[in-house]
């Protein structure tokens, strides 16, 4: 299980679980994602925060992450009242500076 967390404030943006080096990657993540990396002006940090967990303790670790959470709640909240502003190709000449 880890975060996705905005450099410049350390507030959680994403939580998620994997396997390997998904916490890492860039490729298969959402649009909304790619809109918030893309609005961060530092760029994000990895934290792991638990590994070899079984699927549904992972699952359980996620879900506690998000609920107790009231800086990511809110971003989630505010989220899901935006409309998308950045545009595709902004998105992947940002997240073209990463290099993970």
């Amino acid at each position: 299980v880890y975060l996705h967390k905005d450099k410049a404030t350390g507030i959680p943006f994403y939580v998620g679980k994997g396997r390997g080096r998904r916490a890492y990657s860039l490729t298969g993540r959402t649009i909304e994602w790619k809109q918030k990396v893309c609005t961060l002006s530092d760029g994000f940090d990895v934290e792991i925060v638990r590994n070899g967990l079984a699927e549904m303790d992972a699952f359980d670790l996620e879900v506690e992450l998000l609920r107790n959470n009231k800086e990511f709640m809110t971003y989630l909240e505010e989220l899901s009242n935006k409309k998308a502003t950045i545009s595709i190709d902004d998105v992947e000449k940002k997240l073209n500076l990463y290099d993970l």
